[in-house]
C-alpha cells in the first residue's frame, strides 16, 4: 500500500514538475529578447508593400492589395484594396484611419515614361471603405509618410517621369492636415532623399539613408520648430530599408532599420538598432529572410517584417515578428517623469526547484502520519 501510494505521488510530482517547465519555456520562447519568429505569410504575393497599424491590426497595401492581420490570431483577412493602383506610394495612420499617397500609377502607352500621381485617398477599416482627399502639392514617388501632432509629413521622393539622368530627388517637406484636409510646406530636407527608411520617436521625425546612391545620413525634423539636424551616421550605407520606433511601453525607445539592399541586386538581413538619446548605434538579431522593400509595424512594441522584395523573387510574402533588446525588462518610473532603462530581471521569488522541494518535503510529512495512523489501526485490530 505504502509503495503504491509514494509511486502514485512520484509520477504526479513528475508531472508538475514537467507542465511548470514547459510552460515557462514557452512563455520565455514568445517573449525571447532580441530574436525573430516566423508568423503567418501573406496570402497574396503583393511585392514591396507598404504597412500601418489602426485599432491593434496591421494593413499590408499594395497596388492591388489591402490585407489586415490580427496578432491576436496571426491571421491576415482580405480588405478592399484602395480605387487608384500605383507602387511606391506612401502611407500614414491618423486616428485609426490610413491615408495612402502618390506613388507611380503606370507608365505612358509607350512604355518609356512613368505616370506619377499626387492622389491622396484614405481608407476606413472599421467600414472598409475608402474615401478621396485633396491631392498633395507634388505628385511623387519614393517618398515616406510619417504623423506628427495631428498632421502628416510627407517628405522626399522622386518626380523623374524618364528613366534618363540626373534623377530629380526632392527635399520637399509637405504637410496634410487630416482634420482641415488642407497641405502646407515646411522646412526641406538638408539632404535630398528617396528609398529611404523613417520613423518617428517622441515627436521627431528620423530619415535614415536614401539618395542618388546608397546613403548612411540620418536626418533629424524637428515638428515643433520645424527645424533639421544630423544624427549619428548608421554603420552601413544601403537603401530600400524600412524603419519602427519602439516607445517604451514594453521595450526601451528604439529605432530598428531592418533589411534593405546594396546596388541593385544584394538584399540584407540587417538589423541596425538606433539609440536617439546618445547616438549610439548597435546590431539586432539579423531578420530571418533577407529581403528589400518591406514594411514595418509595431503593436506592442513587438515589431512585424511584412513583404518586400529579392532579387528574382519580387514577391516576397513573409511576415516574421521581431522581440526588440529589453522587451518585457522596463520598470515603471518611480516619480511618473519617464521610463527607465530595463534592469536584469530578477530571479523567481520561489523557482520551480524550491517548490518541488517543498512538495516533496509536505507530501513525505502526510506519508509518514499517514503510515503511523494505518499501524495504530492495525494495532487495535
Amino acid at each position: 500500500m505504502m509503495k503504491t501510494a509514494v509511486a502514485v505521488i512520484t509520477t504526479l510530482l513528475i508531472l508538475v514538475a514537467t507542465c511548470l517547465t514547459e510552460e515557462r519555456f514557452v512563455s520565455t520562447a514568445e517573449v525571447m529578447e532580441n530574436s525573430w519568429v516566423t508568423k503567418t505569410s501573406l496570402q497574396k504575393s503583393i511585392g514591396q508593400v507598404q504597412v500601418a497599424v489602426a485599432n491593434g491590426k496591421i494593413y499590408a497595401i499594395s497596388s492591388s492589395a489591402n490585407e489586415e492581420y490580427d496578432p491576436a490570431t496571426n491571421a491576415w483577412t482580405p480588405k478592399k484594396p484602395m480605387p487608384t493602383s500605383r507602387n511606391y506610394f506612401a502611407v500614414a495612420a491618423y486616428q485609426n484611419k490610413i491615408y495612402v499617397m502618390g506613388g507611380q500609377s503606370g507608365y505612358e502607352p509607350a512604355g518609356d515614361l512613368r505616370i506619377l500621381t499626387a492622389v491622396n485617398e484614405v481608407y476606413d477599416p472599421a467600414r472598409d471603405t475608402w474615401e478621396t482627399k485633396t491631392p498633395m502639392p507634388t505628385p511623387r514617388f519614393y517618398l515616406s509618410a510619417n504623423t506628427v501632432n495631428n498632421k502628416i509629413f510627407l517628405i522626399g521622393g522622386l518626380n523623374n517621369t524618364d528613366y534618363n539622368p540626373p534623377l530629380s530627388i526632392l527635399g520637399l517637406n509637405e504637410v496634410y492636415d487630416p482634420q482641415a484636409d488642407t497641405w502646407s510646406t515646411k522646412a526641406p530636407t538638408p539632404n535630398p532623399v528617396y528609398v529611404h527608411a523613417s520613423a518617428v520617436l517622441d515627436s521627431k521625425i528620423y530619415l535614415f539613408g536614401g539618395g542618388a546612391s546608397e546613403s548612411d545620413l540620418t536626418q533629424i525634423y524637428d515638428a515643433a520648430t520645424d527645424t533639421w539636424s544630423y544624427g549619428q551616421q548608421m554603420p552601413d550605407r544601403t537603401r530600400s530599408m524600412a524603419a519602427a520606433a519602439t516607445i517604451g511601453a514594453k521595450a526601451p525607445k528604439r529605432i530598428y532599420v531592418i533589411g534593405g539592399m546594396v546596388g541593385f541586386g544584394y538584399p540584407l538581413d540587417s538589423n541596425r538598432v538606433y539609440n536617439p538619446e546618445t547616438g549610439d548605434w548597435t546590431v539586432g538579431a539579423s531578420m530571418i529572410t533577407a529581403r528589400y522593400g518591406l514594411g514595418i509595424a509595431v503593436i506592442d512594441d513587438l515589431l512585424y517584417a511584412v513583404g518586400g522584395g529579392y532579387p528574382g523573387v519580387e514577391d516576397i510574402v513573409m511576415n516574421e515578428r521581431y522581440t526588440p533588446i529589453g522587451y518585457g525588462t522596463l520598470q515603471p518610473p518611480s516619480d511618473g517623469s519617464s521610463t527607465p532603462e530595463p534592469q536584469p530581471e530578477p530571479f523567481p521569488t520561489v523557482p520551480v526547484a524550491a517548490i518541488s522541494a517543498a512538495s516533496i518535503a509536505t507530501i513525505a510529512a502526510g506519508l509518514l502520519l499517514y503510515n503511523r495512523k494505518r499501524k495504530r489501526e492495525a494495532a487495535t485490530t
